[in-house]
């Protein structure tokens, strides 16, 4: 049984022994009222216990819960089950899964999983939503704009203008003393 419990979410890459994130968004009601949300489950094995977690992260707002599983799991068989048993609470809440899989992974994808997972565990503090916790494309083809290097000056005194700022004028408001300082320098 899979219980609301408070707690770390950070995952040791040695430990770890499955991981599973949901193919794509899913409107789940919670307690704030219908949601989009994405949903990852983990399990990590220490060689004598082993934990299952399962992750639901809402992409409305900043906000992660952490479900684990209640009883003590005290063997790698039944670590595999309680995995299982995770994979159908995601399924219950509206959530198609991907295959659990992690150690037969090679080291970059191992990788990109765990960046996955710390990217859907950490929400956004300002609010804004961050982007889907779907892997990302792989493309050869990189975006032709380029950023410009920035027009670095140096004084006198041998320290660097890197930049201006600009002042911008509101309506037919007259900049402000300070503000008519600064745009000399």
């Amino acid at each position: 049984m899979f219980v609301e419990v408070e707690g770390p979410t950070a995952l040791r890459p040695d430990m770890v022994h499955a991981l599973s994130f949901s193919v794509s968004p899913t409107q789940v009601e919670t307690s704030k009222g219908i949601e989009r949300c994405a949903a990852a489950v983990g399990s990590v094995w220490s060689g004598s216990e082993g934990h299952v977690v399962f992750l639901l992260r809402s992409l409305e707002r900043p906000d992660v819960r952490r479900f684990a599983f209640a009883d003590p799991i005290l063997s790698a068989e039944e670590l595999a089950r309680v995995m299982d048993e995770g994979l159908r609470f995601a399924t219950s809440l509206g959530f198609l899964m991907e295959r659990a899989e992690f150690r037969a992974l090679d080291a970059e994808q191992k990788g990109e999983r765990l960046r996955r997972w710390n990217d859907l565990r950490k929400p956004n503090k300002s609010g804004a939503e961050q982007p889907s916790p779907e892997p990302a494309p792989r493309s050869e083809a990189r975006s032709e704009v380029a950023t410009p290097e920035p027009d670095i000056k140096y004084s006198e005194s041998g320290s660097a203008v890197v930049g201006r700022v600009a002042l911008v004028r509101h309506g037919d408001d007259k900049p402000g003393p300070l503000a008519q300082l600064l745009a000399f320098f």
